[in-house]
């Protein structure tokens, strides 16, 4: 697995084989888009269906905590909806911890959606 990368952007794409299996992005979550503030937050990631299971997502999630550890970030945050216990599953076996959960309105789809939001102490 390979990552592709630009320095000016905080998306990162994982593929093999010349297939994009997955991709990831993060931000600040309380000052989006304010790279000043540091980009703790990793706000998506996506992995192909026949892909998952299968350690992309662990590696997308890994490649951020490494930026942010260079970046001496204190803390990363991660949420899923609520009802997604797969993704709960990864997020807490790579040492995130949940630290809300409840109802949070999400502008793209403009409902209000059951969420869990995490953290992990970044050494």
């Amino acid at each position: 697995m390979t990552f592709a990368r630009r320095p000016d952007a905080e998306v990162v794409v994982a593929f093999t084989a010349g297939e994009i299996v997955g991709w990831g992005a993060r931000d600040s979550r309380e000052h989006p888009g304010d790279w000043a503030r540091g980009w703790d937050y990793i706000s998506d990631i996506w992995v192909a269906p026949h892909w998952q299971g299968k350690g992309v997502g662990s590696a997308l999630i890994g490649e951020f905590l490494v930026r942010m550890r260079l970046e001496t970030l204190g803390v990363a945050s991660i949420e899923a909806d609520a009802a997604n216990e797969a993704a709960l599953s990864l997020y807490k076996r790579r040492g995130f911890t949940e630290i809300w959960r409840g109802t949070d309105f999400s502008p793209s789809l403009g409902l209000n959606q059951a969420k869990v939001r995490l953290e992990k102490a970044l050494p």
